[in-house]
């Protein structure tokens, strides 16, 4: 037996004794596991219904009638109860929803919190003290953790943030999107190796604009140098937004989208453009780098806020 079933058959076995012996108005050092309900307690008919009804209400459970009759002693209901909670335990639990204490002695104290909206012991018993804090954990946590690590790795390359997005397509999607489509092929009308955006985003309201994201290097620089008051721009930085540029322009020939709906079973038409790059900005070149976002028509998120903007999204 576990350490938390000892302490599930531990907290039932008292509680079921005071149930019995207040009810039954017996002492408590006269119930044991072996004490039958009719022959050593003097139970009827009456006072065992009175016993399951105070079993329920104490434990939030439902015996069947047909369930009942089959317990005689004071140890079967026991194991019977433990049983019922041990099936409910998981079925009544809000997922991702938890509290945890850190005791005296050193040792942590978890708790779940159910659909109900009470508290139990991770090990099922049903009670909550005072002076806990409770963390709703999302099922996006691992994997945004995973992100965060490797952005914040000086080996990380544009492939492997390529292929962490593959894995985890739906941190992009979140609510506003529908599909998620990697290394998205744009043809462009002149002959020519084909085009190929790392993400293209599909809206699930049509009515909606698509999105066209380009991921690139966290290590990669943004601004230069300043020149007469104004920031110098890396060349790999408006390299980037030229290639996006040329992207959003192509999906407006027909030839271009004709041939992306019938590939990807997409209509896309002037898609907003989203850039990530570099690590952080330089609050030195903030202003610029909002001019420059304005002036290209496209969104230039770096990394670290990114990021950011991910957590407060997913918990």
């Amino acid at each position: 037996m576990s350490p938390q079933e000892k302490s599930l058959w531990k907290d039932i076995e008292e509680k079921m004794r005071s149930i019995i012996s207040e009810q039954l108005m017996v002492d408590l050092d006269e119930i044991t596991w072996e004490s039958s309900f009719v022959e050593d307690l003097g139970t009827d008919s009456l006072d065992t219904v009175e016993l399951i009804m105070e079993f329920e209400d104490e434990f939030g459970l439902e015996i069947a009638d047909e369930e009942a009759e089959k317990v005689s002693t004071v140890g079967e209901a026991m194991r019977f109860v433990s049983h019922l909670m041990r099936e409910e335990i998981p079925d009544s639990v809000a997922g991702g929803v938890f509290a945890v204490r850190l005791r005296s002695d050193g040792s942590f104290e978890v708790r779940l919190r159910c659909e109900d909206g009470s508290w139990c012991y991770a090990d099922g018993a049903r009670e909550l003290e005072s002076g806990l804090c409770y963390y709703t954990l999302s099922s996006m946590s691992v994997a945004l953790k995973e992100l965060e690590e490797l952005v914040n790795d000086p080996q990380t390359t544009e492939s492997d943030l390529q292929d962490f997005f593959t894995r985890h397509p739906e941190i992009l999607a979140g609510d506003d999107y529908d599909r998620v489509i990697p290394q998205a092929t744009i043809v462009p009308l002149e002959e020519g190796r084909p085009w190929r955006a790392d993400f293209v985003l599909a809206p699930i309201d049509q009515q909606q604009f698509a999105r066209v994201i380009e991921l690139k290097s966290p290590k990669m620089p943004l601004t230069r140098s300043r020149v007469h008051g104004h920031a110098r721009f890396t060349r790999r930085l408006l390299d980037a937004l030229q290639q996006l540029r040329d992207y959003g322009e192509a999906f407006s020939r027909p030839a271009i989208r004709d041939w992306f709906n019938e590939k990807y079973r997409t209509d896309i038409l002037l898609p907003e453009l989203q850039l990530i790059i570099g690590r952080e900005w330089d609050v030195t070149y903030r202003e610029s780098l909002f001019r420059l976002q304005r002036e290209q028509r496209v969104d230039i998120t770096d990394w670290v806020s990114f990021v950011e903007r991910l957590k407060r999204r997913y918990g």
